[in-house]
């Protein structure tokens, strides 16, 4: 199970309160290492992630 906490924040002289420091989980594809930020496109079987292509090639039809 590939996550980690990201941020946009490049760490101004002076915070202007933008909203970049607020983090953000980015999900990695345990098979391709693809990245995403919505957790919709990721699906977790035996507690690896996996992308929709990923998920199509390795699960098939079996949840249809």
């Amino acid at each position: 199970m590939s996550r980690y906490k990201d941020s946009d924040c490049v760490g101004c002289e002076t915070c202007a309160n933008c909203g970049r420091r607020w983090g953000y989980m980015v999900y990695v594809c345990d098979e391709c290492g693809d990245e995403t930020t919505d957790i919709d496109e990721i699906h977790e079987i035996d507690g690896k992630d996996y992308c929709e292509s990923c998920f199509t090639k390795n699960v098939g039809s079996e949840e249809e």
